[in-house]
């Protein structure tokens, strides 16, 4: 995840441009918006969260600030995660 590609696409593209690009990207590998990714999975990525941050964006939250927000709900995700395998063991 490349926060500086996933910017760029929330500050360029409004949402229905990025929901439409996520589903040609979905159904036919079409990179429409030419997203840059280390793979498929990595370019999906950057699209859906971009999306994420551009709905923000329309409901008055800054860029930087939906950036912050998206970035906050994935590293909790993760630590969740985390600590579920952590006490299952």
């Amino acid at each position: 995840m490349k926060i500086p590609v996933i910017r760029d696409l929330a500050a360029k593209h409004d949402f229905d441009t990025l929901i439409e690009a996520a589903q040609k990207f979905e159904l036919n590998r079409e990179n429409s918006l030419q997203v840059k990714g280390d793979d498929e999975g990595e370019i999906l990525t950057h699209i859906l969260l971009a999306a994420r941050i551009r709905e923000k964006m329309n409901q008055g939250i800054a860029l930087n600030d939906a950036i912050r927000d998206e970035s906050r709900a994935i590293q909790n995700l993760l630590q969740v995660k985390k600590n579920k395998n952590h006490t299952s063991k």
